[in-house]
């Protein structure tokens, strides 16, 4: 009877597994066998398209994961009551064999609302993190009308993206955006920048200054060898949050977004258009 009762909860716990894998499975291969084309023509990227993928990808991993083992912990609670009812003598309490099924159900749904709590926590800064980077994009989508090109989601190194970049008059421009939740409702939105460090209302931080510097490097000697020399600089971008900016010259840029006519101010020795235009192609490459 024990192996009986112990095959069931295996089984329990296994087939919402195995069904979920194997609808999946088929549902991805009816789709790659009856292809639908499209009138549409494949949009221009767009700012946030790698967020965008993030989330497509949390959300699919997640019920991948989290309607098996919900079903699971259903399917043993009944199981449990199943085999509580077969009992010749219903009126004897339940020994430890037979409250196996219900004790593996409580753990496979607390694992399961475990879960639902980490990707609602993962997907709300996701979003927080899309909402920021969209605001970027329409405050340095103004500089387009003042000779400057702005593209988004250029592939960088090691297959990380930078957010976007602005090729203005004087520099080309590489745009990292951080997004930032205040430390409780109603709180400070001021960030003081000595040029190391972030120093936000009751934390600080180095590593978004450290990713922003790291791309602009890159970039520049990508360029060197595309178009010739350019001048790359860094900027990080904090949408929705004041910046008190005391960071020596040469150091990272951190700015409001809306902050960022800077850019496309005429500068006292402009690069040549014909060398914009061919920075402006050279990044289009790398949009994807």
């Amino acid at each position: 009877m024990l192996i009986f009762k112990l095959a069931l909860v295996a089984a329990a716990v296994v087939i919402p597994f195995a069904v979920t894998a194997a609808l999946a499975a088929a549902f991805a291969a009816l789709a790659r066998l009856r292809p639908r084309a499209s009138p549409l023509a494949h949009p221009a990227p767009a700012a946030g398209d790698c967020r965008r993928r993030q989330l497509a990808r949390l959300e699919r991993q997640a019920w991948m994961w989290l309607a098996p083992t919900l079903i699971g912990a259903a399917l043993l609670a009944l199981l449990w009551l199943w085999l509580r009812g077969t009992q010749a003598r219903t009126d004897v309490m339940a020994s430890a064999r037979d409250l196996l099924p219900l004790g593996v159900a409580v753990l496979l749904l607390a694992l399961g609302l475990a879960g639902i709590g980490r990707v609602a926590a993962l997907r709300r800064r996701l979003q927080h993190a899309l909402t920021a980077e969209l605001i970027t994009a329409q405050s340095l989508h103004e500089l387009a009308r003042r000779d400057c090109v702005v593209l988004h989601d250029v592939a960088g190194q090691g297959g990380a993206r930078i957010d976007h970049v602005v090729v203005a008059p004087s520099a080309v421009y590489a745009v990292a955006t951080g997004s930032r939740l205040l430390a409780r409702p109603g709180g400070s939105a001021e960030v003081r920048y000595d040029g190391e460090r972030l120093a936000f209302p009751v934390w600080q931080e180095v590593q978004p200054l450290r990713d922003a510097r790291a791309q602009a490097p890159w970039l520049a000697r990508w360029l060197a060898g595309e178009v010739g020399a350019v001048p790359v600089v860094p900027v990080l971008a904090l949408p929705g949050w004041k910046v008190r900016d005391a960071a020596p010259v040469g150091a990272v840029r951190v700015i409001n977004p809306r902050d960022c006519g800077f850019m496309a101010e005429p500068p006292a020795a402009p690069l040549p258009a014909e060398l914009r235009a061919r920075v402006a192609a050279a990044l289009a490459s790398r949009v994807a």
